[in-house]
């Protein structure tokens, strides 16, 4: 984490050098990390739409937290190549080792050419918790207590199921026994009206064209929604300005805007800086100790406050 800012901000030019600082760390890791592993489970039909869950010790119903990757909508896996199980499984036993029911979903992802479009992710995660909720399938599971954590492209799916008009998906209302108590959006492009490094031509494909890019961003549903889930929005420190940082704000400050009250007046966002951290850090740097945690730590304590 100390050489993390001699890294570009860019997202693009982030990945690679971050991703080989961590990787070994966590491949170091992976008997405990996988012990004991986790299980595998089709939530759809599509070959992407499987999940894996992991449990935490301890008799009895515990909470819930459902957890979506990043990946730029087109790329990302819960067992990320060349990682073997350890980037996302790290996520899984983190979560796990502090008493909760760890899911982590795969879900479709753009191509030019397979015709996912939005909002595809929002639809996936729908149909995992319609899994989730399915009697017998997670009996450890307490419905009454889940949470949602989406990471950069995964908080964009956490937000639309939270925040869009449920025309193609299930919203929680909907799911007989199931109750979203929280949800963090983590390092999530909140709308798209700045920066270059996210590529415009893929993300207008994958939203339907430059006026729907626009109108869709998470940050433009959260103005036409009366959603009363409470959220915890955070950032890295070293996240770019214009991709991430400037959204993060935009977004925080619909809640300051008196003259323009927000549909159903809803809670206002928890707010969390991840000191030391860059865009990609985040994820891959979890379940090593010390300050490389704290980002965690401070999720999981926001999330037992609502339990």
């Amino acid at each position: 984490m100390d050489n993390l800012d001699r890294i570009s901000r860019l997202i693009s030019q982030s990945v690679a050098p971050t991703f080989a600082a961590y990787i070994p760390l966590q491949l170091a890791r992976k008997q405990e990390i996988l012990t004991p592993p986790p299980t595998s489970h089709q939530y759809g039909p599509d070959p992407r739409q499987e999940l894996d869950v992991f449990l935490p010790e301890g008799e009895g119903k515990k909470p819930v937290l459902v957890a979506l990757y990043g990946g730029g909508f087109v790329g990302g896996a819960k067992q990320l190549e060349g990682t073997d199980g350890t980037l996302h499984g790290n996520v899984g036993r983190y979560f796990a080792d502090r008493g909760f029911v760890t899911v982590l979903p795969d879900y479709r992802l753009y191509t030019a050419e397979n015709g996912i479009r939005y909002p595809s992710g929002a639809e996936d995660l729908s149909l995992a918790l319609q899994w989730l909720a399915t009697p017998g399938n997670v009996p450890q599971a307490d419905l009454s207590k889940v949470y949602l954590l989406g990471n950069s492209a995964g908080g964009v799916h956490v937000g639309t199921f939270l925040y869009a008009e449920p025309t193609t998906f299930k919203p929680a209302s909907a799911i007989p026994g199931l109750t979203i108590r929280g949800a963090t959006l983590l390092g999530a492009p909140l709308h798209y009206l700045k920066g270059e490094d996210l590529p415009k031509s893929v993300l207008e494909a994958y939203f339907g064209g430059a006026d729907a890019l626009r109108n869709t961003s998470v940050y433009e549903l959260r103005k036409r929604s009366d959603d009363q889930t409470p959220v915890l929005v955070a950032w890295s420190e070293l996240d770019p300005e214009e991709e991430i940082l400037a959204p993060t704000r935009d977004f925080l400050a619909l809640w300051k805007d008196s003259s323009k009250p927000l549909p159903g007046n809803p809670p206002s966002p928890s707010e969390l800086e991840l000191k030391g951290h860059n865009h990609i850090s985040t994820i891959p740097a979890l379940g090593l100790g010390g300050k490389e945690d704290k980002w965690g730590e401070d999720v999981v304590a926001w999330m037992k406050e609502r339990l």
